[in-house]
């Protein structure tokens, strides 16, 4: 109701919207306990040796927690990729679809086309999967590392 009244039904931007509100929690909680997980000192090291906070995100924090970083990348992107009931409410038209909604149109009245869909997600999946198998170490170490306290 509130997508209509703003005029984002079938728009991108609803999608976004919408997927942005549900993944934030999810992506906020691993990254917050990813970064407890950094130790202090390497912060107070770098303010020692002259950087100012911004410098020692930039140039510390930042770069000691991209696993983190890269695993709560793929976390959202794997989440939001397969997600399907709130981009066919969001989408009613044929303007946004995301892949899940797109495989079911080769449903019909006729009949479901196997060989068409079958082609469909395969190459739908192909993706996510070389996306794991690229990050892979990042992904484990990423959503291992704050996960126990030392």
């Amino acid at each position: 109701l509130i997508f209509k009244k703003v005029h984002l039904l079938n728009t991108w931007y609803g999608l976004v919207i919408g997927y942005t509100a549900w993944l934030l929690p999810i992506i906020i909680w691993i990254l917050y306990s990813y970064f407890k997980s950094i130790p202090q000192d390497l912060e107070d090291a770098a303010r020692v040796d002259g950087c100012s906070r911004i410098g020692s995100l930039f140039r510390i924090a930042l770069p000691v927690s991209a696993p983190g970083i890269i695993a709560s990348g793929i976390v959202c992107f794997m989440l939001s990729i397969g997600e399907f009931i709130f981009a066919l409410i969001i989408c009613t038209n044929q303007t946004a679809h995301t892949l899940p909604v797109e495989l079911t149109l080769f449903l019909s009245k006729h009949g479901i086309e196997y060989v068409k869909i079958t082609a469909a997600a395969i190459l739908t999946l192909m993706i996510p999967v070389l996306l794991v198998l690229i990050f892979q170490k990042y992904l484990v170490e990423g959503l291992t590392k704050g996960a126990v306290k030392e």
